[in-house]
């Protein structure tokens, strides 16, 4: 397992994947999310987290550049995409669930970049096709900039212009066509950039401010920021819930989360950083977002099954056909049940990547070992 250098990022990054898994499993936990709503910040962090590590070096050789992008996040991202495929059109076609659309290409290669609900099971990783296409839009951005002397702020400034543009015509998003993709690549552009920023220029300043005065700023803020717009929250999958006049509200409530939640980290890191689960979660926060879904709806089928036996309390066979995310919830239970719901929602996923590395680890070295076999019967001199 590879350990993170950076302990402050590694538990940023890790707090989001478990934010991302208590929105769509847990929402009772909320926790500081009253305050820094979750959906009012986490996918710009994750962007903002990618903008912090990128490497001008990298703009040298833009095709291989984008090359291995595409090999780390998209193929892999298709193939799972394809499996969920297979898997949604069986429960279909045995009447387990109602929900899900056939595997086609549009479903395969087009849709996951829209709005990624066709399969339903995995649909939480819609950021990542989506996040590619910001990652190389920004990639020759910056490179552009960078050619042409570009003011550094400059180039923030006309990018959070291009934010504001997206969250004030967020309702063409339901038409879900290109300019959905669009609209999601204009709004996360100005965090890698943010990202890039604080990391070359602005963290030496931000984290000379002293805690005791810096949480208590971004609290007030967001709670100025709460009273004023009572709704802080928003939807980035289906590029909904903004509200358009206030097309500047969302850009404020990402950075105020961000800089909460890093400062979190910063703190964090000096009794979490050496901790060997908080670095497995970071560096797997793609089985996570793509799987969680998964793992519940696997418990929500062994609830299914006895049901159809012995008849559970309180579950809705109903729901959980019809149902996106059926959350089976007991009276005076619920709380405990969600805190279950995280467990297998981060827990899974894990395991699952757990026990896939070493299968692959295993069968690469017994192919080593069939290779350096035929070259010894080859030649008995060099064994």
């Amino acid at each position: 397992m590879e350990e993170k250098a950076n302990k402050q990022f590694m538990i940023l990054s890790a707090i989001g994947i478990v934010q991302v898994v208590i929105c769509h499993l847990a929402i009772d936990l909320n926790l500081t999310g009253y305050i820094f709503p979750y959906t009012s910040f986490f996918i710009p962090m994750f962007v903002f987290i990618s903008g912090y590590f990128y490497k001008i070096e990298k703009e040298k050789n833009l095709a291989k550049t984008i090359w291995n992008k595409f090999k780390k996040l998209v193929i892999p991202f298709f193939i799972i995409n394809l499996i969920y495929g297979i898997i949604t059109t069986i429960l279909r076609n045995n009447e387990i669930i109602n929900y899900g659309t056939e595997i086609n290409l549009y479903t395969l290669f087009v849709q996951p970049f829209i709005g990624n609900d066709q399969f339903i099971l995995n649909f939480p990783s819609w950021f990542i096709p989506t996040f590619f296409v910001a990652y190389v839009i920004y990639l020759l951005i910056h490179k552009c900039a960078t050619k042409l002397k570009l003011n550094n702020y400059f180039l923030l400034i006309l990018l959070i212009f291009g934010n504001m543009i997206s969250v004030y015509n967020s309702n063409i998003a339901g038409l879900e066509d290109l300019r959905t993709l669009i609209l999601k690549v204009l709004f996360l552009l100005p965090f890698f950039h943010i990202g890039y920023l604080y990391k070359t220029t602005i963290q030496k300043y931000d984290e000379k401010v002293k805690t005791i005065i810096y949480i208590p700023i971004l609290i007030i803020i967001n709670i100025i920021l709460m009273l004023t717009f009572k709704d802080l929250t928003y939807d980035m999958r289906d590029f909904s819930g903004f509200n358009t006049i206030n097309f500047y509200l969302p850009v404020i409530t990402s950075i105020t989360g961000i800089l909460f939640w890093l400062r979190i980290s910063k703190i964090l890191s000096k009794y979490i950083g050496k901790n060997k689960l908080v670095n497995y979660i970071s560096n797997n926060t793609f089985s996570i977002m793509s799987h969680h879904i998964f793992y519940l709806f696997i418990f929500d089928l062994i609830l299914y099954f006895i049901n159809l036996k012995y008849q559970i309390p309180y579950f809705n066979e109903e729901m959980f056909k019809t149902g996106w995310i059926y959350i089976y919830r007991v009276p005076n239970w619920n709380i405990l049940l969600e805190m279950l719901y995280l467990i297998i929602g981060v827990s899974g996923p894990l395991l699952g990547k757990y026990i896939f590395d070493k299968f692959r680890f295993y069968y690469s070295r017994k192919i080593q070992i069939i290779k350096k076999d035929k070259i010894c019967k080859n030649n008995k001199n060099t064994c």
